[in-house]
């Protein structure tokens, strides 16, 4: 009998003393977790705290660059409104020279060659400009009447709206409504050329001694 006791007795002991290092262990262990957590815990605020301060940070240079670029599309602004307005006071007046220049050297140009008659060298086709704007063009059996105008200093734009053509064998005359256009330039040196339809100039010569009993 006293043996079984002192059997229980030391099993009981041995339990108890495991039951008393696991109890430690498990201590030992929450304790271990706790610190690692409240570890943790710390530096996740310390990283929040400067993440926090690297937003602030990036909020005061965006306000800096925001401010910095207002005022360089101001100065901007400014630049390109005086520039703009620089460039059409000038355009204005350059327009406003060239089409003086252009009107008097329009008008030179209508004292030089738009008074008289012009005609293809060795050929029935001629031309006749008055000095009230009107033109004229002959040929074999036909003459063409209408108007011109100076489109540029060495050229002339003739519109044409009548054509009046002889009939050799009836002997007999007709007109047509016609709108069509030529060409007429005169170079540096003075030649006058006509634009033919396959746009070449052709040299003309004054012809003084021209009749056109047509019209």
């Amino acid at each position: 009998m006293e043996e079984k006791k002192v059997t229980k007795i030391s099993l009981s002991t041995i339990f108890l003393i495991l039951a008393i290092i696991a109890i430690i262990v498990m201590g030992i262990f929450i304790y271990k977790l706790n610190n690692d957590k409240t570890a943790e815990i710390q530096k996740s605020t310390e990283l929040q705290s400067q993440v926090n301060s690297l937003n602030d940070t990036v909020s005061d240079l965006q306000e800096k660059i925001t401010s910095i670029s207002e005022t360089i599309n101001s100065n901007n602004s400014k630049d390109n409104t005086t520039l703009s307005n620089e460039a059409t006071n000038a355009n204005n007046s350059s327009l406003t020279n060239e089409v003086s220049n252009s009107k008097t050297e329009e008008r030179d140009y209508k004292d030089v060659i738009l008074n008289g008659r012009y005609a293809i060298p060795n050929t029935d086709s001629g031309w006749e400009f008055t000095k009230d704007g009107k033109a004229y063009s002959w040929g074999n059996m036909n003459v063409m009447k209408g108007t011109y105008e100076t489109t540029e200093k060495n050229s002339v734009k003739i519109h044409y709206t009548e054509n009046k053509v002889w009939d050799d064998e009836t002997g007999k005359e007709s007109s047509e409504k016609i709108d069509t256009y030529e060409y007429i330039t005169i170079d540096s040196n003075g030649n006058v050329y006509w634009k033919n339809p396959n746009n070449k100039n052709v040299k003309l010569e004054k012809y003084s001694d021209a009749t056109l009993n047509a019209y």
